[in-house]
């Protein structure tokens, strides 16, 4: 015999009235939406987790518990604004973006000192900078899943 089949799709409900279009722009709104509020928080949570990692990896030569002495390097960063956002990309950025000073990079990567001995890196804005980005892929899963 014969059999038939009928396809039917309902394009997200109520605020769409049946409208492919509307529905996917409704969907691509909310996508970029996610995606923004995404890369915010990651960035916040980016500077915080950098500031936690100057204030607590020191030096064994030092013997304190961080890299603080007059708070300008922790004080210095900052999450900065996202941008790109709406063309196809978005970036964000935190760390030392307003001020920065020479010694912050020496105190991030490690140096040999004058004085001799080597001063090993805190790698602060590295790891949160994977830190950073490992909650903006996730948080991105979540907002395609959701749009």
């Amino acid at each position: 015999g014969l059999v038939k089949v009928n396809i039917r799709s309902n394009y997200g409900g109520g605020d769409s009235g049946g409208d492919p279009v509307r529905w996917f722009r409704g969907k691509v709104a909310r996508l970029e939406a996610g995606s923004k509020d995404a890369m915010e928080q990651a960035m916040q949570d980016g500077a915080a987790a950098m500031k936690h990692h100057i204030a607590t990896r020191g030096t064994a030569k030092s013997g304190k518990a961080g890299r603080i002495d007059t708070h300008k390097m922790i004080n210095a960063v900052k999450a900065g604004t996202v941008t790109g956002f709406g063309e196809g990309r978005i970036r964000g950025t935190f760390g030392w973006i307003e001020e920065r000073e020479d010694y912050f990079g020496f105190q991030e990567g490690g140096f040999e000192h004058v004085n001799g001995g080597s001063v090993e890196g805190m790698y602060a804005i590295v790891d949160a900078a994977e830190m950073a980005f490992s909650e903006f892929q996730r948080e991105m899963r979540r907002a395609v899943r959701d749009a």
